[in-house]
């Protein structure tokens, strides 16, 4: 085997920091994207009670845990934050309240996927987790380090589940 092709081999195996999304119960890996610490990505989802949507902003610390940086919502609801509080702000942007200077750092971030819908923005990209994971599973989010090749294949697998960011996604 050739140098480049052994370089090759060895790059594929090397294991890289992947935001992962991972079955609750089975810890099945169903979807990897690649990240850096200090990158930031967000969960939205549609609250069940107010069927509006609620988003997330996480961070992925040096040491590969995920800080919560802010949360934004548009009508109180149950689970929501119904005031400042811990620490937090808030501001009033585009009849969305934002919510920031959360105190909260995660190792892995546990979610149950409901039927009305979930998504995830990281890189440029935002999947689907209703139609990659499945509706009523548990998943798993976490920042861990994983051959580049699983987490090539993972996103290839899971590519028609994605579509290009372009700009903030409307929920209705």
């Amino acid at each position: 085997m050739g140098a480049a092709a052994l370089a090759a081999v060895a790059l594929l195996l090397f294991p890289s920091r992947a935001l992962t999304v991972r079955g609750a119960r089975d810890g099945d890996l169903i979807w990897a994207a690649p990240v850096r610490a200090g990158e930031e990505f967000r969960l939205t989802w549609i609250h069940t009670v107010t069927r509006r949507p609620v988003t997330e902003t996480y961070a992925v610390t040096a040491g590969g845990r995920l800080r919560l940086v802010e949360m934004v919502f548009d009508q109180f609801g149950a689970n929501l934050p119904h005031r400042p509080e811990g620490g937090t702000t808030w501001r009033i942007e585009r009849d969305r309240i934002v919510v920031t200077g959360y105190d909260t750092v995660l190792d892995r971030l546990y979610l149950g996927v409901a039927p009305y819908g979930h998504w995830l923005q990281v890189g440029g990209r935002e999947w689907d987790l209703l139609a990659g994971a499945g509706a009523d599973r548990s998943v798993r989010l976490a920042a861990e380090r994983l051959p580049f090749i699983r987490i090539l294949v993972t996103e290839v697998w899971q590519w028609r589940n994605t579509r290009p960011l372009r700009g903030t996604p409307k929920r209705s």
